[in-house]
């Protein structure tokens, strides 16, 4: 007695196999992909919120200086400034460009640690963690870059990269679920194919 089994292509089995191999390789890729672009979302939001100190707002600070008034031509506009108030922007701030803090910052791309993919964003200015959770200063000190003493003996952080990345969480699922979706389309479209 014969029994006949019939043929079967196992060429179709092959090529997903394959694929699925490629797929994990892939994934790896994949995952820095994201993490790099987590973190440039990141950079983006933190450098909007970074605040920088220029002269526009040094020019508003330094008419409040008591003296004799001087009438100056600053940033198109005349104003009036008091003499000691211009000697604090001759000695202090001539030539001053405003934005340090937030030009600084910058990412290293993802790694993978373990099972993890990391990617750091970092801003290396010494006053950066400073701006971003607040300092004791010591009332009644004179600050001669400001020609002010100082009142306060807290100055509050501006949190910067905290409020950043709050926003990125509520974020993150939406971000990484339309990524996910696009990268299984490509490989699933060779697939397929």
């Amino acid at each position: 007695m014969s029994e006949a089994w019939g043929s079967v292509e196992f060429g179709g089995l092959i090529e997903l196999r394959d694929r699925l191999m490629q797929l994990q390789q892939d994934s790896d890729a994949f995952m820095q992909e994201c993490a790099d672009e987590l973190c440039a979302r990141l950079l983006a939001k933190v450098r909007k919120r970074t605040p920088v100190w220029n002269n526009k707002k040094l020019l508003s600070h330094l008419k409040n200086i008591k003296g004799t008034k001087l009438k100056v031509k600053a940033t198109g506009v005349d104003s009036e400034f008091s003499e000691r108030a211009m000697q604090i922007y001759g000695e202090h701030w001539a030539g001053h460009v405003g934005g340090h803090l937030r030009r600084s910052w910058q990412t290293i791309a993802a790694r993978k640690v373990g099972d993890t993919f990391v990617a750091i964003l970092e801003n290396n200015v010494e006053y950066a963690m400073y701006v971003e959770h607040g300092h004791r200063q010591t009332p009644g000190r004179y600050v001669p870059a400001l020609g002010v003493r100082l009142k306060a003996n807290w100055v509050p952080g501006v949190h910067m990269l905290r409020i950043s990345e709050d926003e990125l969480r509520r974020e993150i699922d939406a971000i990484l679920q339309r990524k996910q979706e696009e990268w299984l389309r490509k490989m699933m479209k060779g697939v397929m194919s």
